[in-house]
């Protein structure tokens, strides 16, 4: 996952500043895991049925997600970029969505380079 790219990049670095970059990046991703091991008990607990409906912020949503995949992207060198439209109001479990976009964009990086595309939008 990302922390693999980044401490593969880390490795091979003799720039202080690139290190002190890869440094704080392993430190976001490290904490983003955490959030993601919690999320995944939370899906447990929706398997269950046990949903917790909350307003959906697409743009705040999509904006955590993009961050936690930058560095993945960043070294298979693959630019991503998304943008939002929400006019209304959305309603649902934010886990569900989390886990839904997450593979979407886990597997847009994963075969991003088996059909030779430019970047991800």
């Amino acid at each position: 996952m990302g922390i693999l790219a980044i401490s593969n990049l880390l490795s091979k670095s003799t720039n202080f500043n690139e290190i002190q970059e890869y440094t704080e990046l392993i430190s976001k991703n490290v904490s983003r895991l955490d959030e993601f091991i919690h999320n995944l008990l939370e899906y447990y607990k929706i398997k269950r049925g046990e949903l917790t409906i909350k307003l959906i912020d697409f743009n705040e949503l999509l904006a955590t997600l993009a961050e936690m995949y930058e560095s993945d992207a960043k070294s298979k060198n693959i630019s991503m970029t998304y943008e939002v439209e929400q006019d209304e109001e959305f309603n649902n479990d934010p886990l569900v969505i989390i886990v839904a976009i997450q593979n979407l964009i886990s597997n847009a990086i994963k075969y991003f380079l088996l059909f030779n595309f430019k970047s991800i939008s």
